[in-house]
């Protein structure tokens, strides 16, 4: 394990644009996901600047009803993908393939460097909606309380799933976020396996593999007499079948990496 830690620090050092460039997506994509999906907020932070009296409580209200940043989970799961595209060009260099490291030891240091990229994100993402509730509630959340009281809610709270509570999300993101370890294999055959088109194709695997987990987790669910009152089964029996078939492709890119080095 220690040649594998080794190689990738090597890996990663071999490519340090990465401390840059983890972060500048990380915050392109999160400014940009949120015009998309909180264009809304955005509208009534940009009121609020000039609003005042009755029309200014009614912003704030809105603002307070405003839902969680939920899609910044999807920046948890793409964006390393992204990132990971420098291992075509590190898998087709014979020289690196020359080194005396075996390829179980490969095997993890892709992992292992996979997994490393994929927390910077993830810490970067974070961070950026824990600034984001830092932001609303400094600016707003006083005032958003005195115009509840003015509003006559006296024995109401502000909504638990409020985007002035934002980091709430944080537990979900990073739960579902894992499921980046579930897809990673499949990517990372995609990649390395096809010569032309690469990314479309690992894709369209993926795609297909999701689509095909959930047709047959539907054919077994359908017409059984079986009750089944176990609340984490039945959140998470569909995705067994991709994570059996994300094992499937680990496996397939072992040998890929062994084959590579015979």
């Amino acid at each position: 394990m220690n040649i594998a830690i080794r190689y990738t620090q090597t890996i990663l050092k071999g490519n340090k644009y990465l401390l840059l460039s983890v972060p500048i997506v990380a915050l392109i994509g999160f400014v940009g996901l949120f015009v998309l999906s909180h264009s809304g907020a955005l509208q009534q932070i940009a009121l609020l600047s000039n609003a005042m009296g009755q029309e200014r409580s009614y912003l704030l209200m809105q603002l307070a009803s405003g839902r969680f940043y939920n899609e910044s989970v999807a920046l948890v799961l793409i964006l390393p993908f992204l990132h990971l595209l420098f291992f075509q060009q590190l898998y087709t260099r014979p020289l690196d393939f020359n080194l005396p490291i075996n390829p179980m030891a490969r095997f993890w240091s892709y992992i292992l460097t996979s997994a490393s990229i994929f927390v910077y994100n993830w810490i970067i993402i974070i961070l950026l909606n824990l600034l984001l509730q830092f932001y609303l509630q400094f600016n707003y959340l006083d005032e958003i309380r005195t115009t509840y009281e003015e509003f006559g809610y006296l024995y109401t709270q502000i909504p638990i799933n409020s985007i002035l509570f934002n980091s709430a999300i944080i537990p979900f993101i990073s739960v579902l976020g894992l499921s980046f370890f579930a897809f990673l294999p499949i990517y990372l055959v995609g990649i390395l396996y096809f010569k032309k088109h690469s990314r479309v194709k690992g894709l369209l695997i993926a795609i297909c593999i999701v689509s095909i987990s959930g047709y047959i987790s539907r054919a077994l669910w359908t017409g059984t007499e079986i009750y089944i009152n176990n609340k984490f089964y039945l959140q998470n029996y569909p995705f067994l079948i991709v994570f059996i078939i994300s094992i499937l492709f680990y496996s397939a890119f072992f040998q890929l990496i062994k084959n590579k080095e015979v």
